[in-house]
């Protein structure tokens, strides 16, 4: 029996940044005169922090110091 053949995909950029909350290109920027390349932008997404999760926790300490 022959095993079954998997294929992994990487994410784009794109779709990186929806996954982060970003809106589409956010980290397509010009780098050295050129468009930034994929790991650049991989990095900036890696660097970051998922949008909706810095506002709930924003709001959320906002809401304890206004108990205070």
């Amino acid at each position: 029996m022959e095993e079954p053949q998997y294929v992994v995909r990487r994410i784009t950029p794109t779709e990186a940044e929806r996954l982060m909350g970003m809106r589409d290109g956010w980290t397509d920027i010009e780098w050295k005169g050129k468009p930034a390349p994929d790991t650049a932008r991989y990095r900036c997404l890696g660097n970051s922090m998922v949008t909706v999760v810095m506002r709930f926790i924003a709001l959320r300490i906002a809401d304890a110091l206004a108990d205070n």
